[in-house]
């Protein structure tokens, strides 16, 4: 028996459905409409996320939860990204080598959306180094400076040698050298004697010639015994030439990057720590014709490249990082 209370109660099919208008709405289908971007019937997580995000103090933490399906990654993703627009970009950071530590490298902080370009600075620094070195060592200056510090030593050198020649050919005796030794011969009528013409001499005289070149060969000991000095005051000479140079050389090259970045103590630290380090690199690394430029760029890379740790566009905002 039907349910009176049930029957009167029971609605029509037309009574399901409420009628509208298409006139009443300004747009033709629903794809001419922005999707909706909030979360349905979810006006309190809203606020409450709101809430949790504007809380500045480390140690807050937002846990959200829900059914799957209902939007709620999406949406907190999406706010957290506006969100991070409107807050300042964080500082750019790089890594750069400590040249009194290598295994510790220095970090450099850098102005949001600057690192990149101080990559590029100093990569341009390679290649001008790469430009310059070695030919400023082919500069007719500075050929002219070292040559005048081989010059001063091989006249002291010849000069000892000279007194000592003079010595022996008093005595008949000639003095003959080449890049790397001295000798003495015994002379007769003039000319150096071969082993079998000095074997034909009187037994007194070959000893009296013996005599005479063991006499010279101390007196040459004598004169030479500066030597060392005078090799490493040329050394010291040539090395003071060669730090001059470099450094002249690197001061227009160094000069517009610390200018650049005079307002960061840190990179102006590390451009004048690379300027002396570099001193060294020059002389070592750049110098040497048997390197490639390819292999030389890679040495000069290893050492004085900044690597990225990370970077930021400059109107980027915070950051959302995303750990899946």
């Amino acid at each position: 028996m039907p349910d009176p209370v049930a029957a009167s109660l029971r609605l029509a099919p037309e009574a399901l459905t409420r009628p509208f208008s298409a006139e009443q709405f300004s747009f033709s289908t629903t794809n001419d409409l922005e999707p909706f971007r909030g979360v349905l019937g979810q006006e309190r997580a809203v606020e409450a996320l709101q809430f949790g995000v504007a809380m500045p103090r480390p140690g807050y933490n937002v846990f959200v939860m829900g059914e799957p399906g209902t939007g709620r990654f999406s949406f907190v993703k999406r706010y957290l990204k506006a969100e991070g627009k409107r807050l300042q970009t964080p500082a750019d950071w790089v890594y750069v080598n400590n040249f009194d530590e290598p295994r510790e490298p220095r970090a450099l902080e850098l102005p949001s959306g600057t690192a990149g370009n101080f990559i590029g600075d100093i990569n341009g620094l390679i290649d001008n180094l790469l430009a310059t070195f070695p030919a400023v060592f082919e500069h007719p200056s500075y050929q002219q400076k070292k040559s005048a510090i081989d010059r001063a030593f091989n006249q002291r050198y010849d000069k000892a040698l000279d007194v000592i020649e003079r010595l022996a050919l008093e005595k008949d005796v000639a003095l003959y050298r080449d890049a790397s030794n001295i000798a003495f011969t015994p002379m007769g009528d003039g000319k150096a004697l071969d082993e079998a013409e000095f074997a034909q001499l009187p037994e007194t005289e070959r000893e009296r010639f013996h005599e005479d070149i063991s006499v010279l060969e101390e007196r040459l000991n004598e004169e030479l015994a500066s030597l060392p000095q005078w090799k490493r005051e040329s050394s010291n000479q040539l090395r003071h030439l060669n730090e001059e140079t470099i450094t002249l050389t690197l001061q227009p090259l160094l000069s517009p990057l610390s200018e650049k970045y005079a307002e960061n103590a840190a990179v102006c630290g590390y451009l004048q720590a690379m300027q002396v380090y570099l001193l060294k690199t020059v002389v070592e690394q750049l110098v040497d014709d048997s390197k490639t430029d390819a292999v030389a760029r890679k040495l000069l890379e290893e050492q004085y490249a900044p690597s990225l740790v990370v970077g930021h566009s400059a109107s980027g905002g915070a950051p959302v990082v995303f750990e899946p």
